[in-house]
């Protein structure tokens, strides 16, 4: 029945717009000096490959040009503005959950990664709880020291789905998460 409600709206809706866009074309003619909008040429080049799940890319915010390659397994790479680095910035593999909507799946950067080197994550463990966990660089700026964990929050989640992830630093300098709902 819901669904018979939605459809039936969605027909009303339909109508109206045509009605409307009807009515359009029959009243003034468009002003002739008018110019139509060019759109600009796009092409989409592909800047790597062989990436396992990528699910963000994030700019550390420190002048570098690198980008950082979250992959859903628990790898952090590398792009450095010519090609993927060949050793990860963080492979946290074997403590994610990974795959369906769960496994690392976020990554932000201090407002100072620059001279703090904090950096933090979100990921679903092994157990299916999510994790927000603090990490730093380590001495080399393209790798992170996997020994610095610290985990801020860990909280269970109900179900495989609908985990959510992604952390964004605001304004303010507080460290937002998105969380999902937990599925089930």
């Amino acid at each position: 029945m819901k669904r018979l409600g939605q459809v039936l709206i969605f027909l009303l809706l339909s109508l109206s717009s045509l009605s409307y866009l009807v009515s359009f074309s029959k009243s003034e003619q468009v002003n002739a000096s008018f110019t139509a909008l060019q759109w600009p040429d796009i092409a989409f080049q592909a800047i790597a490959t062989g990436l396992n799940n990528p699910l963000g890319i994030t700019d550390p915010g420190d002048g570098s040009g690198r980008l950082f390659i979250t992959e859903q397994n628990g790898r952090i790479l590398i792009y450095d503005g010519t090609k993927i680095l060949p050793a990860p910035f963080l492979n946290i593999s074997s403590i994610v959950s990974c795959c369906g909507e769960r496994g690392l799946l976020g990554l932000a950067f201090h407002p100072e990664y620059s001279t703090k080197g904090f950096f933090y994550v979100n990921y679903t463990n092994t157990s299916g709880n999510t994790v927000i966990a603090r990490y730093s660089v380590s001495n080399n700026p393209n790798v992170a020291d996997p020994s610095s964990a610290r985990r801020l929050l860990t909280f269970t989640q109900p179900a495989s789905n609908h985990n959510g992830g992604h952390l964004a630093f605001g304004p303010d300098g507080y460290l937002y998460i998105a969380s999902g709902d937990g599925g089930g």
